[in-house]
Parts: structure tokens; sequence; C-alpha cells
């Protein structure tokens, strides 16, 4: 069957061309039959030689029509090897913004472990200050002539470190460190109204103080779980905190006596993952009472 329509092509496409060929063979054999072949050839070698027969129009636009393309041709090349220059431009622009971004992560992660001991270390201080007014309470509830006492801040240095390291993470590994500063934000604004509410006279319930103790833990785990990152034994950031590892914390913390009431009542000896919204449910609870 495809070798019959093949044939049928053939044929179609080869009868006109045929019949054009019969009669330009008959157009020459009539003009050699009407006149000396002699004087024919003579005439036709004439005819090319003073190029009568070309147009001189025609012969112009195809000269434009060539050097446009050539033209068109050599602009697409300069287009091209512009594009390139740009683009080498470009990548060498990426990789040296690159490059100081690995410098500044580097020497951030460098100094990283001085950041987390200090965070450590303001944990310690405010901690017992914590523990102190708990222990102070009386029927769950501490008095109002009990002082609060002042609690260390957090250094611009520690914020600015911080800010540093996450501006040179990756996406993926910058929630962990959010999560520090937040703890770390959310506290220092329960430290200042707990102040606030020693200075106004308002009641401040023991429930309300474990919840500090319980933030301060997870300020503390947070940071422990860094050290390994900041010595450069691991290039993994954690995803999260587990439940024991406030438990840990809570032990570094110094604060022994409340340490196991604090584990049961927030369940703390799991492998759970911790989840901070246990410590707004128990907030809450301490805010209602």
């Amino acid at each position: 069957m495809k070798l019959t329509l093949k044939k049928r092509h053939a044929f179609v496409i080869g009868m006109p061309i045929g019949l054009l060929l019969f009669a330009i063979c008959r157009e020459v054999w009539w003009v050699f039959a009407a006149r000396p072949a002699g004087q024919v050839i003579s005439e036709a070698i004439s005819a090319v030689g003073s190029l009568k027969w070309f147009d001189t129009t025609l012969v112009t636009g195809l000269v434009a029509v060539g050097a446009a393309y050539f033209s068109v041709r050599a602009i697409k090349e300069q287009i091209k090897a512009s594009d390139e220059a740009v683009q080498r431009q470009i990548d060498n622009a990426i990789a040296l913004e690159q490059d100081r971004k690995d410098a500044r992560r580097d020497a951030n992660r460098a100094v990283l472990p001085l950041t987390l001991t200090a965070i450590s270390e303001l944990v310690e201080l405010n901690a017992p200050k914590i523990r102190y007014l708990l222990a102070q309470c009386e029927r769950s509830w501490l008095p109002k002539t009990a002082g609060i006492p002042p609690f260390d801040p957090i250094s611009g240095e520690i914020i600015s470190s911080l800010k540093e390291m996450v501006e040179t993470l990756d996406k993926a590994d910058r929630p962990f460190f959010a999560a520090l500063v937040t703890a770390m934000q959310v506290e220092a604004a329960n430290q200042r109204g707990l102040r606030d509410n020693g200075i106004d006279g308002k009641m401040v319930s023991a429930d309300n103080l474990r919840s500090h103790l319980i933030r301060q833990a997870e300020i503390y785990a947070r940071a422990g779980a860094l050290f390994e990152y900041g010595r450069g034994d691991t290039d993994d950031i954690p995803k999260a905190i587990r439940k024991l590892d406030l438990a840990n914390a809570l032990f570094l913390m110094r604060v022994f006596d409340i340490r196991d009431e604090l584990v049961e009542l927030y369940d703390l000896e799991s492998d759970e993952e911790w989840d901070v919204s246990q410590y707004w449910k128990r907030k809450r609870s301490a805010h209602s009472k």
C-alpha cells in the first residue's frame, strides 16, 4: 500500500516537471531549427557577457539582501558575545557575594560558642532569682510584700551575634536560631511584666513563676543544642529539642529542689519533641488563677 502511494506521488510530482523540460527542449529545438547553431550560441554568449538578461534592480536587491544577512549575523554574534560577558559578570558577582556570605558565616560560627556561653550564663543568673521568688510563695501566691529582684538583661552583643548568624544561614537552618531568639525575647518581656507586677503590688502565682523557670530551661536547652555546631563538631543545625533536654537543663541551672516537681508537672522525662504550646497552656492557666 505504501509503495503504491509513493509511486502515485512520484507520478504527480514528475508529470509537471517532465512537461516543463519537454517544453524547454522543444523551444531550444525550434531555435536551433530556425537559425544556424553558431549564431544562436554566439548571441547567447553575448547576452550573458553584457548581462542583458539581468535586471539591474534585481541585482541591487540581491546585493542588499546579502549585505543585510551578513549584518544581521554580525549583530547577533555581537549580542551573543555581550550576553555571555554580562552572564560572566553576574556569575562572578554571585560567586563573590557567596564567598562574602561564607566568610561571615564562618566568622560568626567561630564566636558562636562564646555567644552560647553568654546565654547560658544569663540563664544561670536569672533562674535562681525566680527560684527564690517561688520559695517565698504562700498558698501558691507570692506575697505583695516580697520584693522582685532585678533580672539581668540580654546584652546587645548577644542579640547582634545571633542576628549576624541568622543572616548568613540557609533558609532551612534559620528556624532553630529564630526559636532561640523568640524564647529569649518572650522571657525578657515576661520578666519585665513580673517586675511591673511587683511594683504595682499585683499578685503573682506560683504557677506563673514555674512557667518562668520552664522558659529559662528552654533557652538553656536550645543554646546547649547548638554548641556542637558552634565548635565545628557537626555541620547540622538541630531542628528541635526534646522534653528530656529541658529536664537536663533544669539540673544544670542548679534548681535541684524544684527540678523533680517541674519534670513531673510538664512531663519532661520523655524523648518527645518539646512543644512550646505546652508552655503557653501553663502560662494561660497561671494567669487565669
